[in-house]
């Protein structure tokens, strides 16, 4: 399987904008040990996780207090597109595709 390449944009209000590098494996949450580490109070530990699929990107809530959505709707697992909108407590992200997928 050829994985394409994605970033994730994350913007916390008072800071610069972060990019992130999308791994087959990415977690998202509160803690430190996260790939994509969000220290808001409203953001739990262990919020959510972007895996490579045969299908593209999925984003998975791991059961987080808060949910996560994703343009504008609450997921449990979603299918990202290019450009989509994640919020995870007060951090809004976006999703950028650099090289689509070969079909």
């Amino acid at each position: 399987m050829i994985l394409p390449s994605a970033v994730l944009v994350v913007r916390l209000k008072g800071e610069p904008d972060r990019e992130h590098a999308v791994s087959p494996f990415t977690t998202i949450g509160r803690s430190d040990h996260n790939t994509v580490c969000v220290p808001r109070r409203n953001v739990s530990r262990e919020h959510a996780v972007i895996q490579a699929s045969a299908a593209g990107f999925i984003i998975k809530d791991l059961e987080s207090q808060n949910g996560t959505l994703v343009n504008g709707d609450t997921i449990k697992e979603c299918v990202l597109r290019d450009g989509d909108a994640i919020v995870i407590g007060d951090a809004q992200m976006h999703f950028r595709l650099l090289v689509p997928p070969r079909p």
